[in-house]
């Protein structure tokens, strides 16, 4: 995987004195009573990906993608000092010791370049060892790990585009999958320590534990059966018989898609596999006149 980062945090600072903040630097959120983003004067960061919460009893909570908050998109490399940076800077912004805060919820992800298309990937994925499946759409699965995380995988070209920041970000035009665990139950997932202190967010050797653990859940994903089959000759009769068997093994592509992937991993020569190809799609559009006159 490729650009492993810290992205969305939650952190909370209790017994923060209301007028030892600097209020300058924060705005009242258009529909959120006591939330507050950034200054817009404050341009180095998008402020829009920021929330500050402050409550009755002086406690604040600051909520942010921390990727999102640097650079307006996500296809970046976040590490612990990148994460130290941005906290001694937003706490000297807000005039708060954001050091001594904790934390509430985090994200860990990564990126994962495949040589397939996301959508197939995604639906191909039958589930992960040991975790619940939450909720599944055409570009995304998340589960549930029963041990205070979830695991999210999506395609993150897909979600750069409905975000808006396919471009801003150089993605790559398909093949990018974004691997995450969400962390919503701290106690629960640290078991021996009741509370999670951002310094520890701030500890190589514990990020280094997150990112084992994100690989090692990625090892556990369990896919429908890839290409088991291969034709006995090379002729078309072969190929197809072979697509049909490997069909039958549960994959879910179509037979174009699996008769073309067939024929790319025989020894046929470039000619041989074009020809193989345009017969393929040809008796496609038979089958096809076919079921339109039924």
């Amino acid at each position: 995987m490729i650009n492993y980062q810290i992205d969305y945090i939650k952190l909370s600072i209790n017994n923060v004195d209301f007028n030892q903040i600097n209020w300058d630097n924060l705005v009242d959120h258009p529909n959120l009573k006591r939330h507050y983003t950034l200054s817009s004067s404050l341009s180095i960061y998008y402020g829009k990906n920021f929330d500050f919460y402050y409550d009755n009893r002086g406690n604040v909570t600051l909520r942010m993608s921390i990727p999102y908050f640097l650079y307006n998109h996500n296809y970046v490399a976040i590490n612990t000092n990148d994460l130290q940076t941005l906290l001694t800077e937003l706490g000297a912004i807000l005039n708060i010791d954001l050091n001594k805060s904790i934390v509430k919820e985090f994200e860990y992800a990564g990126f994962d370049e495949i040589f397939s298309e996301s959508n197939q990937y995604i639906k191909s994925i039958i589930g992960i060892s040991d975790f619940d499946l939450q909720k599944s759409t055409s570009y995304m699965k998340m589960y549930d790990s029963r041990n205070g995380y979830s695991y999210k995988i999506y395609d993150a070209v897909a979600n750069a585009k409905k975000k808006k920041t396919f471009s801003r970000g150089s993605y790559p035009n398909s093949g990018l999958i974004k691997h995450e665990l969400k962390f919503t139950s701290i106690k629960h997932f640290l078991k021996e320590e009741k509370e999670l202190s951002v310094t520890k967010l701030l500890d190589d050797e514990f990020i280094e534990m997150i990112q084992q653990l994100l690989k090692s859940n990625k090892e556990n994903i369990v896919l429908k059966k890839g290409l088991t089959i291969e034709p006995i000759k090379n002729d078309l009769t072969n190929i197809l018989f072979a697509t049909i068997k490997n069909m039958e093994q549960g994959n879910i592509c179509g037979v174009i898609k699996m008769s073309s992937d067939i024929i790319n991993y025989s020894d046929m020569s470039p000619s041989q596999k074009s020809k193989r190809r345009k017969a393929i799609l040809e008796l496609e559009k038979q089958y096809n006149r076919h079921l339109q006159k039924r």
